[in-house]
């Protein structure tokens, strides 16, 4: 089966696609988020944007956008925000970042505070831990969309920093008790500042094998990095910094991100509110 698109096409529009899918080369790889096989060989469909006979077409007469954006994060926010803002911008996705369970065991008896850094840290803790260790706790996040998740577990967040990162927490936490910072392997060194704060490790972020898939050519406007994972390891999978030379300007998430970008002699600016959303509200402004 062959089928047509315009690399304009909005992903929202796009069908997720389990059947063997071969790529054309002219075709936008935002389009493989939402592919379940890629292949090099014989497919069940032939994906192209070229002016040939098709067995089925998708056409968007949108103008095509002028700039061009490298977003780098975790396959579930690239889909979502990549069909939010597609029609906006020339989105140029790259999926940098996986996750895998870590082993854990913790007692939390003379903890006061738990606190949640992510979604991730939320799924890993309470796919292996019973929700009842939670039971008599104050519960904390990073940010809204962490406590807007949890609340899907009938957890509600006690705390939330009004600027979404871990230096804001912990010096609102500081003083009051004990506290266990459920994260990942790789944390925001500012938890061993404070005596009365222990870190317990849940997952761990890895390169995903398709990441090889989103390479591309020439330069970006703007390049869009949610976490220091995700600058760390798309240098990785280019191979060096090259990748990171051909971005004119660079937005961080936050602080901590910002910090990490600059390590490589890159500045970076962040939005007022540290959330993917507004990273592409300041892109629009």
């Amino acid at each position: 089966m062959i089928l047509k698109i315009t690399n304009n096409l909005s992903l929202k529009y796009f069908p997720y696609l389990t059947s063997r899918v071969k790529f054309d080369d002219g075709v936008s790889k935002k389009f493989i988020l939402k592919c379940k096989n890629i292949v090099d060989d014989y497919e069940d469909i032939f994906i192209t944007n070229r002016d040939i006979k098709a067995d089925l077409e998708f056409k968007q007469r949108a103008p095509k956008p002028r700039i061009r954006v490298l977003f780098s994060a975790n396959k579930e926010d690239l889909v979502e925000y990549t069909q939010k803002y597609d029609e906006i911008f020339d989105m140029c996705p790259i999926v940098s970042m996986g996750f895998e369970p870590l082993d854990f065991k913790w007692r939390f008896n003379e903890t006061d505070w738990i606190v949640f850094t992510s979604k991730r840290a939320v799924d890993f803790f309470l796919k292996k831990a019973k929700r009842d260790l939670l039971c008599g706790k104050k519960i904390a996040t990073v940010g809204k969309k962490t406590a807007e998740y949890l609340f899907r577990f009938g957890i509600s967040a006690d705390f939330i920093p009004d600027i979404f990162d871990a230096e804001h927490l912990m010096e609102s936490l500081k003083n009051r008790g004990n506290i266990v910072v459920v994260t990942a392997e790789k944390y925001n060194n500012i938890y061993h500042i404070f005596n009365n704060v222990k870190v317990l490790s849940v997952y761990k972020n890895i390169i995903p094998k398709e990441a090889e898939l989103y390479k591309y050519h020439g330069e970006f406007n703007y390049g869009l990095f949610t976490s220091p994972s995700a600058f760390e390891n798309t240098v990785k999978i280019y191979g060096g910094l090259d990748i990171m030379h051909r971005i004119n300007r660079f937005i961080a998430i936050g602080n901590t991100t910002k910090k990490y970008i600059q390590k490589y002699g890159f500045d970076a600016i962040i939005p007022e509110k540290f959330t993917i959303n507004e990273m592409f509200r300041l892109l629009i402004k």
